[in-house]
């Protein structure tokens, strides 16, 4: 049996007033697994140096200051690649149906149900003990190949070289005949490989296919989301959501995604009840105060915008959305009006937010509308933000000396 290192800890997230936290707190003691203790109101990427090293996560899944779904949905937010399969465990006192079709939706396979009587602690001991110390080489090489096939389809594109693309094709045949190329799985992975190649009528037929053998066939439901969004088809993509949420009221990311979708549509008022809505459930949901501070921003309420963005631990996606709207109107030689947006976002964002190209568009913006003093003051600070920064060190070499321009 092989033992954890004393160095290499586990991490539970579970809140300590919990009978959940005593009884598999004692369960880590007695095997002398080492592990650290953080509360359900963590911030997973602000944590991220000490979780995403951890060989095991042990979540709560009914903690009393945050949902265990909640905190899933920012670990692969922050980790989209995150292996759930090998290292997340979820503890689960009284799941409920509702909670079932969360757990299946994240793709959660390891979860122990823990009530609070002595038979039952026992059998669940006996699965938190099967969980730690089974050989990693053991577990299932068919999920593995499934896995690695669908990282692969994640990373084409329609600059991907023919030849890879056949790799790619040939890889997706010899996984899927593992599944007699017949399941919802393998329908949904052809969907992905024309999708990502950019035929969207050939990625709609095979999610299709896959909805008629799994109706509820998640991954295809929300690809097929992605794709009416794509073509402009916002209400179709709302009406899957919905029928998505019927099914699970609790599932945070949806109501963000809804409310994205409302945005889009200019709906700023059922965009706001949709992310208020996700912060019911989840008030540190990072999608949801995104939202709403983009909202505050376009209203000119920038002081509010300013609060929901310093408490948001993914504000960096606002000040990426930002830097393009400003980019467009530069390009549109709407210099002053792009200067005016660029002040406000500067104003909103948090201090660590403000990347070096929000300061080289600013650069760039006072370049060409021919005031080449405060462009080199914002390119200097691009550069002390990020010294390797050669667009902004080119354009700051030009303006010194016009003639490296000719």
């Amino acid at each position: 049996m092989n033992k954890i290192q004393a160095f290499n800890e586990c991490v539970f997230i579970c809140d300590q007033s919990s009978w959940v936290w005593n009884t598999t707190s004692h369960f880590l003691d007695i095997h002398k697994i080492p592990y650290i203790h953080l509360s359900s109101d963590v911030s997973v990427r602000k944590s991220w140096s000490r979780i995403g090293e951890s060989p095991k996560i042990l979540i709560h899944w009914e903690s009393r200051f945050r949902h265990g779904g909640a905190i899933v949905e920012e670990l692969l937010a922050v980790s989209p690649k995150f292996e759930l399969e090998d290292r997340l465990i979820v503890i689960c006192s009284d799941p409920s149906p509702e909670d079932r079709v969360y757990l299946e939706e994240l793709k959660i396979h390891n979860v122990v149900t823990l009530r609070n009587n002595q038979f039952d602690i026992r059998n669940s001991y006996q699965d938190l003990k099967a969980y730690f110390f089974r050989d990693p080489s053991s577990s299932c090489k068919h999920q593995k190949v499934w896995r690695k096939l669908f990282l692969s389809l994640k990373a084409l594109n329609q600059k991907t070289s023919d030849d890879h693309i056949r790799k790619v094709e040939g890889y997706l045949h010899r996984v899927g005949s593992l599944d007699q190329h017949s399941s919802e799985r393998y329908f949904h992975a052809l969907g992905l490989y024309h999708y990502r190649l950019g035929r969207s009528l050939d990625a709609s037929r095979h999610w299709q296919k896959a909805l008629d053998i799994n109706p509820n066939y998640s991954p295809s439901r929300e690809a097929m989301v992605e794709l009416y969004c794509d073509e402009g088809k916002y209400q179709k993509a709302l009406g899957m959501l919905k029928q998505m949420q019927a099914r699970n009221k609790n599932n945070v990311a949806r109501l963000v995604r809804m409310g994205e979708i409302h945005l889009s549509m200019n709906d700023n008022v059922k965009a706001e009840h949709y992310f208020c809505s996700a912060l019911n459930k989840d008030r540190y949901c990072g999608g949801a105060l995104n939202g709403l501070a983009t909202i505050r921003f376009e209203q000119g309420k920038l002081d509010e915008s300013r609060q929901l963005l310093a408490q948001s631990s993914i504000a960096y996606q606002i000040a990426s959305k930002l830097n393009e709207k400003g980019i467009k109107m530069v390009r549109e030689a709407q210099y002053e009006k792009a200067l005016e947006h660029y002040t406000k976002a500067h104003y909103v964002l948090p201090q660590q937010d403000k990347g070096p190209m929000l300061f080289y568009n600013i650069g760039l913006c006072y370049s060409r509308w021919g005031r080449a003093k405060p462009a080199q003051q914002f390119l200097q600070l691009a550069l002390i933000k990020e010294p390797n920064y050669k667009k902004a060190q080119k354009l700051l070499n030009q303006l010194r000396d016009p003639a490296e321009a000719a």
